[in-house]
């Protein structure tokens, strides 16, 4: 199975949870948006990031965007606005970058699922938060 990583589950990772560290072991790949880079980086305290990009997140390839991903993101957007639903935007990126790949996304975050109620494409595992 391949993944795709979403912020909330690197930020899990980078606590230690395990059923992130498992679900990584046991994937074939496992991918991030440059979008999660960017708000793991902009999380993190000015000290942190002068070390850099966290070894969590440096460990995985970074796929950029396509104008693909942005079309089915905005495609998802114009759907939940029809529902009156919203999410956040980079979520709708994200997920729609999981969905073009064929990778299920692993995330802390409801608002997936809430993406995936328009996305048939989008495969979303849900983790516990620790």
């Amino acid at each position: 199975m391949k993944l795709f990583l979403d912020t909330s589950a690197i930020v899990e990772l980078m606590h230690g949870n395990e059923e992130v560290e498992d679900a990584i072991e046991s994937s074939e790949s496992a991918n991030v948006s440059p979008i999660s880079v960017f708000e793991v980086l902009i999380g993190l305290k000015a000290k942190e990031r002068k070390g850099g990009i966290p070894g969590e997140v440096a460990a995985f390839p970074v796929v950029p965007l396509t104008s693909r991903d942005a079309k089915r993101a905005s495609a998802s957007f114009a759907l939940l606005s029809n529902k009156g639903k919203t999410v956040k935007l980079p979520d709708l990126l994200i997920a729609a970058q999981a969905a073009e790949r064929n990778a299920t996304l692993i995330a802390a975050d409801k608002d997936f699922d809430v993406i995936a109620s328009v996305d048939s494409g989008l495969s979303v595992r849900q983790i516990a938060q620790k």
